[in-house]
């Protein structure tokens, strides 16, 4: 039976409008399918593409708005995705994208237009584009100042340093993490300006320096940012959730600028919140919400006038006016004794608003609002509410860190490939858009469920079929791309071993227990694009005792005789997991304010509850998940003591065990084998099936590989593998 196929794009001249693109007799349409290439085992968003021709024809040159004349104004925009369908039998085959490549000519008369039908995931690397992690500016809305409550303290760090990441709601948080100071811990010295951490009173000037640590973002933080900015990705919860602690309890390093971060400074800046609002006369009780400038204001009660008022400031300043977020009105020279007249659009019962400074000097002032209205009773009147109550305030500049300024120079597309490769990771995109995400295993389980079986044999034509060996590799290494901190490098060096890698080879316990041969094939590495580092629990060097303390150096192997420290480094983005550790009985010593001369000024004791970096979800191995860590291999846990040696390999939930056993394991295995057939699906399979779904072959049950089909012909060339996952 002759199938029909049909290409509907969308019209952009018109809403949710599609039009059928005429087609060559003779061009070849096919489309391939694989959530997953087993012989390409780091490929991510691996859903189709298909490049073909179209004529340039009189429906077609409409569509297009004749892109081959560049004379025509409003022209179509050949570098944006433009939806599109695929329909056979003028039943729904394929949703995707269609972008425009160019127009072919023939004697100076357009011919083609090439274009390229993308899968709607792979479409993701070109929503995003080259686009930074910098660009995700709802990022933001977590900036932190350094300095807490004016006081000249730096008291702004310390509070997320002991802030409890275990909350979900504290996505930003401070680890014990430096990147210039060298810290350690001994009892018995009292030295000034060094990086000992041992408290013994405020008037002993040594600790770990405020501007020493940096921030730490929630990764699922960062995830929920790229939703916000791409309205057209949504992901889907399956592994993306703070159900799942191997990924809600990940967080990203800020660590983007080499060296100390900045102290206040006269060009730093606050946009302070304006608040305490007092009613001077009038209706206030009614009128307005005073602790939330909620115009609360009766139905009856007529609103004619919002105006803000200056008073006596005394600097040029900037003030912003936000409604209900959304901000109304912007004045970045505003001076004293000036009126802002609100629009009339801008007065809504029930809407908050807010007022906020930003001063890169120290300055006073004051700010009144009047309201003027009319009710019933008493006819026009005027409330005057002012902050503060009586005599001015005064607002001063602060360090604030910005999180798109300090977050790492990543692309968006290499973070999210990154999460993919250390949780061996698989997306599509669902039937309503969601993108669902989740680990190749768990999507064969939660799939396959729901999926069915299809018997094929009697579509296959028997005379064309092959089988190859699955993975063409003696060994698959999994890694991350940078170990050049000191602890990790001093690791590689002492045991020969790259920290956190592992290495499936050709040993006797992965292949089947047969003795080591020399097996053919190249390595495949698959690199996960962050740094990874090795962590160290700190001994006190006064008796040699362990400390409950676990410290992360972001430094490198070149030693300042000078400073004793090493020099600072910037690598890759670094991911771990904060362990939330009372250090009541090793109390910390903190430094929260620095002299211009480098002397400590301000020392403070933290005895409470730090945020330590780790590779694992927790110090013990006994706890709820405390075996997961994001190394790939089984390493030591740098946690354990050495008489306790023997419980740092308990930590053996490793990326390697928990994601990629089951799939690599299968594949290397010596009767595994891809097979290739020729076959004629039936519609009623062809469109229908899922990747998630088995095709039964010669009695046997196989999982789906890829699927590329013509669709001209019918013909669709199958690889399936013969060990199914369970």
């Amino acid at each position: 039976m002759k199938r029909t196929t049909q290409i509907f794009v969308q019209d952009l001249s018109q809403v949710q409008v599609f039009t059928r693109l005429d087609l060559f007799k003779d061009e070849t349409i096919s489309i391939t399918d694989t959530i997953q290439e087993v012989r390409d085992i780091a490929k991510v968003f691996t859903e189709f593409s298909q490049s073909f021709s179209v004529p340039a024809s009189k429906t077609n040159n409409k569509l297009f708005k004749h892109f081959y004349n560049a004379d025509i104004s409003d022209g179509f925009d050949a570098r944006i995705f433009v939806e599109a369908r695929i329909e056979i039998n003028n039943i729904p085959f394929k949703k995707g994208f269609v972008k425009l490549e160019g127009v072919d000519l023939k004697n100076n008369k357009p011919f083609a237009y090439r274009i390229t039908f993308f899968g709607e995931t792979v479409t993701l690397k070109n929503i995003i584009g080259d686009d930074k992690l910098a660009d995700l500016t709802d990022l933001n809305t977590l900036s932190q100042k350094y300095i807490a409550e004016n006081d000249g303290t730096n008291d702004g760090i310390k509070e997320f340093l002991i802030k409890d990441s275990s909350n979900a709601a504290n996505d930003l948080i401070v680890p014990l993490l430096t990147h210039s100071q060298r810290l350690y811990y001994n009892s018995g010295e009292n030295l000034a300006n060094v990086g000992n951490i041992y408290f013994k009173n405020s008037g002993h000037k040594h600790g770990v320096r405020w501007d020493n640590l940096k921030y730490a973002i929630r990764v699922q933080r960062i995830i929920e940012a790229i939703e916000t900015k791409y309205s057209q990705i949504t992901f889907s919860n399956d592994f993306f959730d703070d159900s799942n602690p191997s990924f809600f309890n990940l967080f990203m390093w800020l660590h983007r600028k080499k060296g100390y971060l900045e102290g206040a400074t006269s060009e730093a800046t606050t946009a302070a919140l304006v608040d305490g609002w007092q009613a001077g006369q009038g209706e206030a009780g009614t009128m307005v919400n005073t602790s939330t400038l909620e115009l609360t204001t009766e139905d009856s009660v007529i609103i004619s006038a919002m105006k803000l008022k200056i008073i006596s400031a005394s600097a040029t300043f900037a003030i912003e006016i936000k409604k209900d977020g959304s901000s109304i009105y912007v004045n970045n020279v505003a001076s004293g004794n000036s009126t802002i007249t609100l629009s009339s659009s801008d007065i809504q019962k029930g809407s908050t608003y807010q007022v906020f400074v930003t001063t890169s000097t120290s300055i006073t002032l004051a700010l009144q609002w009047e309201i003027d209205y009319t009710e019933p009773e008493s006819g026009a009147n005027t409330d005057v509410f002012r902050s503060p109550p009586t005599g001015t305030i005064t607002i001063s500049p602060v360090t604030e860190f910005v999180i798109t300024e300090q977050i790492p120079d990543m692309g968006v597309i290499d973070f999210l490939t990154g999460l993919f490769k250390m949780f061996n990771l698989t997306a599509f995109v669902e039937s309503d858009g969601t993108i669902y995400v989740d680990t190749l295993d768990e999507f064969y389980k939660d799939k396959e469920s729901s999926g069915n079986p299809y018997t094929i044999d009697e579509f296959v034509d028997s005379t064309q079929n092959t089988s190859d060996s699955a993975l063409p590799y003696r060994e698959v290494k999994l890694t991350y791309k940078d170990t050049g901190t000191l602890l990790a490098k001093q690791h590689n060096q002492a045991f020969g071993l790259v920290w956190g890698e592992e290495e499936y080879n050709k040993s006797s316990e992965n292949f089947d227990n047969k003795p080591d041969t020399n097996l053919a094939g190249n390595i495949y590495k698959v690199e996960a694009p962050f740094g990874h580092m090795k962590f160290e629990r700190l001994l006190n060097l006064n008796d040699d005792t362990t400390t409950v303390i676990q410290w992360g150096y972001s430094a490198d192997d070149n030693f300042d005789t000078t400073t004793g420290d090493y020099d600072a480094y910037i690598g890759d983005p670094v991911l771990f997991y904060p362990v939330y550790t009372s250090v009541s009985a090793n109390p910390i010593s903190f430094v929260d304010s620095i002299s211009s001369s480098g002397t400590f000024n301000t020392v403070e004791e933290i005895n409470g509850s730090v945020n330590m970096p780790s590779n694992s979800i927790s110090f013990d191995p006994t706890a709820t998940n405390g075996k997961k860590n994001i190394n790939f291999k089984n390493e030591n846990n740098e946690y354990a003591i050495k008489e306790d040696i023997g419980n740092a390999l308990l930590f053996t939930d490793t990326l390697f065990s928990q994601y990629y056993t089951s799939y690599i394991s299968q594949t290397f295995t010596r009767s595994n084998r891809i097979i290739k057939l020729k076959a004629f699906l039936p519609l009623r399979i062809l469109l229908n099936y899922t990747l998630a779904d088995k095709f039964i072959y010669k009695g046997r049950k196989h999982q789906i590989n890829s699927i590329t089909t013509n669709l001209n012909t019918g013909e669709s060339q199958i690889e399936l593998l013969n060990t199914v996952i369970e």
